[in-house]
């Protein structure tokens, strides 16, 4: 691409990233080749998101990003949430454990291999950038975002395994995006439906959530996601009384980001349409020409409306030709930097990649306390097993039928409840007492909120009122729980929501492995 050739229009369109949706695209333009002659964009999103699962497969991912490529007149930016292995947007692919898996391993090298196995599964199907890796910190154990997302809490720890989860993604054809700026784990509130905001003081800014991103900064981090978080110590646009998010702030991109930092990569805003953005104007199309003109070179799903009204802004010099020409520049570097990889399906990065997710599954699981010893089991004495899934959703609770399937493999009857409320039974009748183990499983994703399961917590009291001796619990998810309800449990186990971590942590159990990691967080 050659900067000077492009038109205006074809500038701005290149700071566009839109979701691939060809059934859209062929009905609104006539076809793909239509859509992309008129709006040239930098890039396209393809497949799940964090919040919401995979439906398409890698085979039809594949078709709609070569629809879109070779309709393309340049270079195309190819992005998926690769935050837990590209498994996690693309079926058919690896779902690796969530980073706080890494945190809790400390492995520098499997957290160069998280990396690795993500790439090589993106880039066999055309996906050439990730929005990941998650650089924010846990500083805030009731903050709804970071949870298992996050490396932990300790930038100390931290730091060397996000340089080689970078380096993994980056050396293996997958540009990385680091996320969110300037650092969610502060606040208890969420971004996609407010603004939320980082509250630390300089001082604390630049050891903890700054410390990461100078740290991927210096790892040569292709991209940077801005969030919709504020940064009050280092603002000075307050409007209406409010911080704006860094989404809308100048300060912190053109002035922070860029200009302290030093990043010469790309920037990125988090989704446009999260509630944390859209409502600080009437009008959202407002916002998304803000947030071109405060810094962002890459918007994430706008409007293509906004197209024609950054340009009538450039054209009424309300936004200076300077920004345009800086934004399309630090695209065309960022597309400089996507590299060749063997085109098609590999099922040997299919095998690296569960060999991976196994070695995270068990170095990240966590044996919080075993105080009665009691794992591992005495195989021979487990003949009936009871558990319990502690859930407010039944998509999450249907995840105990794996766990089943495990403990019957090795000979174990079991029944399966839901939110056993003991509390209003009898102590002395013969629903506990009939089972030679009893596993209380909390099932949550990375980040769901410790408060939307109070309704369902009276398993918490039941599992520490009866038969303590053959009871375990775990976490499939938040280590933190851990401290809420299970503070005075003998035996608990913190593990992850995906599927090798369940299956691991019953292997664990059985003492087929030995969980090693510690948690990453003060719990």
């Amino acid at each position: 691409m050659n900067q000077t050739e492009l038109s205006l229009h074809e500038k701005i369109c290149q700071s566009m990233i839109v979701q691939a949706n060809p059934d859209k695209h062929k009905k609104q333009f006539g076809s793909i080749k239509n859509f992309l002659s008129e709006y040239p964009v930098g890039g396209i999103f393809v497949g799940g998101e964090v919040i919401r699962e995979a439906k398409d497969d890698r085979e039809r991912i594949m078709e709609i990003i070569s629809e879109y490529r070779e309709n393309s007149r340049y270079p195309l930016l190819v992005a998926a949430d690769g935050e837990n292995g590209i498994g996690g947007a693309v079926k058919g692919f690896t779902v690796l454990t969530p980073e706080m898996a890494v945190g809790a391993s400390g492995d520098e090298r499997l957290a160069y291999e998280f990396g690795r196995v993500c790439a090589l599964e993106a880039a066999s199907i055309g996906i050439n950038q990730t929005f990941a890796p998650v650089c924010d910190l846990n500083i805030n154990r009731l903050n709804l975002i970071t949870g298992t997302r996050s490396l932990g809490d300790d930038p100390d720890r931290a730091i060397p395994l996000l340089r080689q989860i970078i380096r993994g993604f980056q050396e293996n054809g997958l540009l990385a995006t680091g996320k969110h700026f300037p650092g969610d784990g502060i606040d208890y509130r969420n971004q996609h439906i407010v603004t939320s905001c980082n509250s630390l003081s300089r001082e604390e800014w630049l050891n903890k959530s700054g410390a990461m991103f100078r740290a991927a900064i210096e790892a040569d981090i292709a991209s940077i996601m801005v969030g919709h978080i504020s940064l009050p110590a280092y603002q000075t646009d307050a409007f209406k009384g409010h911080y704006p998010p860094a989404t809308l702030s100048k300060d912190l991109i053109t002035g922070l980001l860029k200009g302290e930092l030093g990043f010469r990569g790309t920037v990125i805003t988090d989704a446009l349409d999260m509630g944390g953005f859209v409502r600080w104007y009437d009008d959202r199309d407002v916002s998304e020409v803000n947030t071109y003109a405060c810094g962002s070179d890459m918007l994430l799903w706008p409007h293509l409306r906004t197209i024609a009204a950054i340009e009538e802004a450039v054209r009424q010099g309300r936004i200076p030709m300077e920004r345009v020409e800086d934004a399309v520049s630090r695209v065309i570097r960022l597309k400089s930097r996507i590299k060749p990889v063997k085109p098609g399906i590999h099922e040997e990065y299919t095998r690296l990649a569960e060999e991976t997710a196994k070695e995270l599954a068990v170095k990240g699981t966590c044996l919080i306390n075993n105080e009665l010893n009691l794992i591992p089991l005495k195989k021979d004495r487990i003949k009936k097993v009871r558990l319990v899934g502690i859930t407010p959703d039944d998509s999450r609770f249907a995840k105990t039928a794996l766990l089943a399937e495990e403990f019957r493999r090795r000979g174990a009857d079991v029944s399966i409840v839901r939110n056993w409320d003991n509390y209003l039974k009898d102590f002395h009748t013969e629903v506990d007492r009939d089972y030679d183990l009893i596993v209380y499983c909390m099932l949550n994703p990375h980040n769901m909120p410790t408060h939307l399961f109070l309704k369902d917590n009276v398993s918490a009291h039941s599992a520490l009122s009866f038969d303590r001796d053959k009871t375990v619990i775990v976490s499939f998810g938040s280590p933190y729980f851990y401290k809420d309800f299970f503070e005075t449990a003998e035996t608990f186990v913190n593990s992850y929501y995906c599927d090798i971590c369940m299956k691991t942590f019953v292997e664990g159990l059985y003492g087929e492995c030995e969980f090693t990691g510690t948690p990453p967080v003060v719990l």
